[in-house]
């Protein structure tokens, strides 16, 4: 599933496309704040309902996507 994931991950930067975020704007921001992605973590599990799991990935996956925006510009 994370080859799955990968690939289409690649595929969407390829053409240059994204995929709407499920994070809310409040996780979004503490996301950002280093010492706050514990909090947004159980947060986002708050909101949706995943698991540890899942919302440590989700969360780590947008600072990581966000932090390759910043490195574009």
């Amino acid at each position: 599933m994370k080859r799955i994931d990968l690939s289409l991950s690649l595929l969407l930067n390829r053409m240059e496309l994204e995929v709407p975020s499920q994070i809310s704007d409040r996780v979004k921001q503490m996301a950002l704040d280093p010492y706050r992605k514990l909090e947004a973590t159980k947060l986002y599990r708050a909101e949706t309902g995943v698991g540890l799991k899942e919302a440590k990935e989700a969360i780590e996956e947008f600072i990581e996507h966000n932090h390759n925006l910043q490195n574009k510009r």
